[in-house]
């Protein structure tokens, strides 16, 4: 019979030997990602079970508050949420930078950035998940001394 030696296939259409792309690791390994994370649908699914609102109007609701998020940041303006954090536009400054393929110097330009700065109350909750960490300016310690 005839048979592809390369990826041990025969004609027969049996699979003798895997091909070997299917051992290469992916480019982006997924352990780099959180094993936990919520996305928008999670979000407005929580809204309506935990909440009075249907699912149409939690929808409604994440995205009005994201628009408004995104249009008040795009202006430069700060979102502050109290007991979360603050969204704010940051400029970064122009770096130098080297073409990969070329290696040849260049300089990137400024651009913007959004950025996040937790809140008192999201400090606390994030030093509880470590508890080598005190969270600094909250006093959880109840006890009088």
């Amino acid at each position: 019979t005839r048979s592809n030696r390369r990826f041990g296939v025969t004609e027969g259409g049996f699979l003798l030997r895997a091909p070997p792309f299917l051992f290469y690791a992916p480019r982006f390994p997924t352990a780099r990602i959180a094993p936990n994370f919520m996305t928008r649908a999670e979000l407005i699914d929580e809204m309506a079970v935990e909440g009075p609102l249907s699912h149409k109007q939690s929808d409604v609701v994440v995205e009005t508050i994201l628009d408004a998020m995104k249009g008040a940041i795009a202006q430069g303006d700060r979102v502050e949420i109290r007991g979360f954090g603050v969204f704010s536009l940051r400029l970064r400054r122009p770096r130098r930078a080297r073409n990969p393929r070329t290696g040849e110097p260049l300089v990137s330009s400024e651009r913007r950035a959004a950025h996040f700065k937790p809140g008192k109350e999201m400090k606390a909750v994030l030093a509880e998940m470590d508890p080598g960490v005190e969270s600094p300016g909250i006093d959880t310690d109840d006890s009088e001394a």
